[in-house]
């Protein structure tokens, strides 16, 4: 992800069930002006007053109630993503591309 971005960009880490180490060129950071942070929710919620988390919870639920639907245009696997990509640009609202890594 760090690559992908453009400069200025930031990237928030919020998962690591798999346990295992990320390698990050520092010139990314230093010359790029990139960012990498990471957020725990549970540290983020203890710094939250009570009234503002009901507020919060009652905010979701409402957003939740709504209909989302979400149209799917096509799926690529991942060596077809920037075919997809470049497809989806050019129609967009037809729908989302799904990039699914591994097989079709």
């Amino acid at each position: 992800l760090l690559e992908a971005l453009p400069s200025g960009g930031e990237v928030m880490v919020y998962g690591g069930l798999s346990e295992q180490g990320a390698t990050i060129h520092p010139g990314k950071l230093i010359f790029e002006n990139k960012k990498l942070s990471g957020f725990w929710l549970s540290e983020w919620l203890a710094h939250k007053s009570t009234l503002k988390l009901i507020r919060m919870f009652n905010k979701i639920q409402r957003m939740l109630s709504k209909d989302h639907l979400i149209t799917i245009n096509r799926r690529v696997s991942l060596e077809d993503a920037v075919d997809g990509i470049a497809s989806y640009l050019d129609k967009m609202t037809m729908g989302k591309i799904l990039v699914k890594p591994g097989n079709s």
